[in-house]
């Protein structure tokens, strides 16, 4: 026999609107004080869709959304790349958000998800890049070679789940040697920050970024309603649902500067 307080508490909250609840009422909030728009970092003022195929969606409406990640992005922006590759872009967070930076590169955003690229067409539409966004589906090394060959200066941003071991290969990309290349490290691949240095280490210069731990001062916005709710749901607005710490590597060519 189940536990009535839980077929209680689950009957409860099946009946009661989702901005009611306090996961849904934060949501609610930080759309209304954000005006639908991403609050601050980088991407500033890019209008956002009402929801996230891939990671958390309040961190990225926040702007805070892999903050670890904003000195390399505006370093990256400052040298004015002149073709722009997202791949694994989901709902387009990068992808959208450099286009607006950056309106004068060639923007290719690769995601296999059909539900993402249909998003992420959307989230193109509402800040005016549909016709500036070239939206792909599966990528591999042939298809990032094709797209890359020619450029002077491009920027690759990379999250693919472990596939940059095969991915992130200048052997088989030749032209990622030319590159300034921002990718996210999955632990399921053993010993990929050493095998890509090693890959890199003689034409890129290479840093290495951990994600940090939150602040709950990162939550911008205040209310009575959330001032009564458990410390928590705050805590829950800013998660970017990650399992284990994670790691980026930023590498940057110096001799494609010259």
């Amino acid at each position: 026999m189940g536990d009535p307080r839980k077929s209680f508490w689950d009957a409860l909250r099946a009946i009661t609107p989702m901005r009611f609840r306090p996961t849904g009422y934060i949501t609610h909030l930080t759309c209304v004080r954000s005006g639908g728009e991403v609050y601050s970092g980088p991407f500033a003022k890019m209008k956002y869709i009402r929801d996230s195929w891939w990671g958390s969606y309040i961190p990225k409406l926040l702007g805070v959304y892999e903050r670890e990640l904003h000195g390399a992005l505006e370093s990256a922006i400052t040298r004015r790349p002149d073709v722009v590759v997202d791949v694994g872009a989901a709902e387009g967070y990068y992808s959208v958000g450099l286009c607006r930076r950056l309106p004068q590169a060639r923007h290719i955003a690769f995601e296999m998800g059909e539900e993402g690229r249909a998003m992420m067409a959307e989230l193109a539409a509402l800040n005016g890049c549909q016709n500036m966004i070239d939206i792909r589906g599966e990528c591999d090394p042939t298809k990032l070679e094709a797209v890359l060959a020619g450029s002077s200066n491009p920027l690759v941003v990379v999250d693919v789940e472990g596939y940059e071991k095969i991915l992130v290969d200048p052997v088989a990309v030749p032209s990622l040697r030319k590159a300034m290349i921002l990718v996210e490290l999955h632990n399921r691949v053993r010993g990929i920050a050493e095998l890509l240095t090693e890959r890199f280490g003689r034409t890129h210069q290479i840093q290495r970024i951990w994600s940090e731990d939150r602040n709950l001062s990162e939550y911008p916005f205040d209310s009575l309603v959330l001032r009564l709710l458990p410390v928590r749901h705050r805590v829950w607005a800013l998660d970017e649902l990650r399992k284990v710490r994670m790691s980026w590597l930023w590498m940057v060519c110096p001799a494609a500067q010259q």
